[in-house]
């Protein structure tokens, strides 16, 4: 039943807003998101795919599976294989690790070459597979590259079919017009699937909520008020996956918030959205949720769209933290990600914030063409400068530096990641900048940024390295020796790739092919900064 708001909840995690299973079913569908328990509520397709299909089927049981119950559905407790599908969000790379971890604790054999014998069809999407499904093929059965509330639709269809099977959804599938969206291991080309108006598909009022454990960005109602992203900055892979941008009539946001927020204990909105303020509507919106006694997170915000006004709005919805992601200080590298580099901007939005009493955080990444031998030594001056020029107390201000990725389906698939190395040089350089600042700097760990590279860039193989490092334990250890047996060239994301080779992602077929190309040859002969 749903809306038992109590802490009275059912299942494993004590879950309100859910449906107790009743009866023999039509249908089991499982739902896994191979990654924790509290990531999985957060994503919003988990919900979409949960109330979507108890909207469709009163006799069908939906459960769901994460890494904080691999072998158990949440609510009835059944093994995955006594479903007759499983719907796999994969949102990060190393999702597919949690893949086989979950498969391995159900009996199921996650390589499909190996002829299973028992489980559900596993059927894969997310942004990863979008930009390159050949990295799952080797375990779902099939992979969806597009917008998954059209993949629901195909699913709902081969359930009215009455069979169970691979062969009946590809049929349904087929009948509208999603099946060259489909990668089971043998296409030459796959076309994303895209909603076009968001105005047209499902949205949850009801989300899933648990007495035990709240989403990452904590209670409140979620919503999605657009997808894609109009800037395309060239490391960014969710914003060339869903490409071109679409956005929620305000009105339509309106009232799914008002109802939406029955459901869940704490009157705040959190938004999502890859740039919170390319909405053509999102003042408009904030404001009307003061008016209205709403708290509110904004996750994700380019510096550009910002001025002192958007910061206080950001800061009276109830958010401590502003970050600010220049990405890097050299001028040169900047324009080169279409982030051209704003030294004043920074300055009067990181005072802005601290005067209304809020957190900066900063976000660098070294490996971008072009940034030259001193990125590290620019960026630490740029954070020392900004938080000197705004009088920041000790620890208001952090900076997180990452190596950046390069990621299928992104013009920077075409650049090499940055050696080990060079990115603890430049690491080094801006400790050394920032030191006795009381500025607190944390790192992603190179060979982190290397594996999940690889994992990005990979062909075919991946599934079957992913299943050797699993089978040997997570660590970068074991990683390295899985590498060493089952990766045809552990360092190929090393090295600049011409954009005459084929990629992975060129089995996808898009509008974007030609552009992405044409900056990847931009970024390759990016002079040095000086």
């Amino acid at each position: 039943m749903v809306g038992v708001r109590k802490c009275e909840g059912l299942g494993q995690f004590k879950e309100y807003n859910v449906f107790k299973p009743i009866g023999r079913p039509k249908a089991r569908v499982a739902l896994v998101y191979p990654n924790t328990y509290q990531a999985s509520i957060t994503n919003l397709f988990t919900h979409i795919a949960y109330f979507y299909l108890y909207e469709k089927f009163d006799n069908i049981v939906v459960d769901r599976f994460t890494l904080d119950n691999p072998s158990r559905g949440a609510l009835t407790g059944l093994p995955l294989r006594s479903f007759d599908y499983a719907l796999i969000s994969i949102g990060f790379e190393f999702d597919l690790v949690g893949l086989v971890k979950i498969l391995d604790a159900n009996g199921i054999e996650p390589l499909k070459r190996l002829r299973r014998n028992r489980g559900p069809v596993l059927v894969a999407g997310g942004p990863p597979l979008m930009a390159n499904p050949l990295i799952a093929a080797g375990i779902a059965d099939l992979v969806f590259v597009g917008d998954g509330e059209l993949l629901l639709e195909g699913l709902c269809d081969a359930l009215e079919r009455g069979f169970r099977g691979l062969d009946t959804l590809l049929e349904s599938l087929e009948s509208l017009g999603l099946r060259d969206s489909t990668f089971t291991g043998k296409e030459d080309s796959v076309r994303r699937a895209r909603v076009n108006d968001l105005n047209t598909v499902f949205i949850p009022k009801p989300l899933i909520r648990s007495c035990s454990a709240d989403p990452v960005y904590g209670d409140g109602y979620y919503i999605e008020v657009s997808r894609g992203c109009p800037w395309l900055c060239p490391f960014c892979m969710e914003s060339h996956v869903t490409y071109p941008p679409r956005h929620r009539d305000l009105k339509l946001v309106k009232e799914t918030i008002l109802e939406g927020s029955k459901f869940v204990r704490q009157k705040r909105v959190v938004f999502y959205s890859l740039s919170f303020f390319d909405y053509p509507n999102s003042v408009e919106l904030l404001e009307w949720l003061l008016n209205e006694g709403y708290r509110y997170s904004v996750p994700s915000v380019r510096y550009h769209t910002l001025d002192e006004y958007k910061v206080r709005l950001i800061r009276a919805g109830g958010q401590r933290t502003l970050t600010l992601a220049p990405e890097t200080a050299c001028p040169l590298a900047a324009s080169l990600l279409n982030k051209e580099l704003d030294l004043d901007k920074l300055r009067t939005l990181t005072c802005s914030a601290l005067r209304e009493g809020m957190n900066v955080k900063f976000y660098f990444m070294f490996g971008i063409p072009g940034e030259g031998e001193n990125a590290g030594k620019l960026a630490g001056a740029l954070v020392r400068d900004v938080a000197r020029g705004c009088g920041a107390e000790r620890g208001r201000i952090r900076v997180s530096v990452n190596p950046l990725v390069p990621k299928s389906g992104t013009p920077m698939q075409y650049a090499p990641l940055i050696s080990k190395d060079e990115f603890n040089r430049k690491l080094r350089q801006l400790k050394k900048e920032v030191e006795g600042l009381g500025v607190r700097l944390e790192s992603y760990d190179w060979e982190w940024a290397w594996a999940q590279a690889i994992l990005s860039l990979g062909g075919e193989w991946v599934s079957e390295f992913v299943v050797g490092w699993v089978r040997r334990g997570i660590g970068l250890s074991t990683f390295r020796a899985a590498v060493r047996e089952y990766v045809p060239d552990p360092y190929f994301p090393l090295k600049p790739k011409d954009t005459s080779t084929r990629m992975p992602s060129d089995i996808i077929d898009w509008e974007l092919k030609e552009i992405l190309k044409r900056r990847g040859e931009q970024l390759l002969h990016a002079t040095t900064c000086l």
